[in-house]
């Protein structure tokens, strides 16, 4: 009987990976169709700027200023508090925090992929009077977080373009 719900269970594997399934959150690599890659970010928002540099080099983009057939353009990123609750002595308790960064991405040569999109994060920070200083690092690590998320949504929605016939091309090609 345990060699049966095996059998089924590698069945079931086998299928799920004959037809391309991947988890959510799971993306494939951009090294395939969108290498080499120029990323603009500069004085805008140089932290994010150097996470998605650090993040486009793991999954194998090269990054080239020199005439590459691809530009990533950080534009701007906005950070927003929204008080949700004031104590009793008039200072917020808890407010959400909103990071909206905006970004571009188009063939050099070619159309624009992606015009002056933005991404959002959002998270929810309570104060505690009692530890200020330990609340402003906390906040600190939260944004920085947010950036990270922000640099993960802008792959998956470079990712999540449909690709040309000649990118198609290029991809089989290069697989080959």
């Amino acid at each position: 009987m345990r060699k049966v719900f095996r059998c089924i269970g590698i069945l079931i594997t086998l299928s799920l990976y004959g037809c391309h399934f991947t988890l959510r959150g799971v993306t494939d690599s951009l090294a395939h169709v969108y290498n080499p890659m120029q990323l603009v970010s500069n004085e805008v928002a140089p932290r994010v700027g150097s996470i998605l540099k650090r993040r486009l080099l793991q999954d194998g983009i090269h990054l080239n200023e020199n005439d590459p057939p691809y530009r990533l353009t950080i534009h701007q990123e906005q950070i927003q508090r929204n008080i949700l609750s004031i104590s009793s002595g008039s200072s917020s308790r808890q407010y959400q925090l909103l990071y909206q960064l905006y970004f571009s991405f188009e063939k050099i040569k070619g159309p624009i992929l992606l015009d002056h999109t933005s991404v959002l994060a959002s998270r929810f920070v309570t104060i505690n009077n009692d530890r200020i200083l330990g609340s402003n690092d906390e906040e600190e690590h939260i944004i920085d977080d947010m950036r990270r998320d922000a640099a993960l949504q802008i792959i998956q929605r470079i990712n999540a373009l449909p690709l040309s016939s000649n990118q198609t091309n290029q991809n089989k090609k290069g697989h080959l």
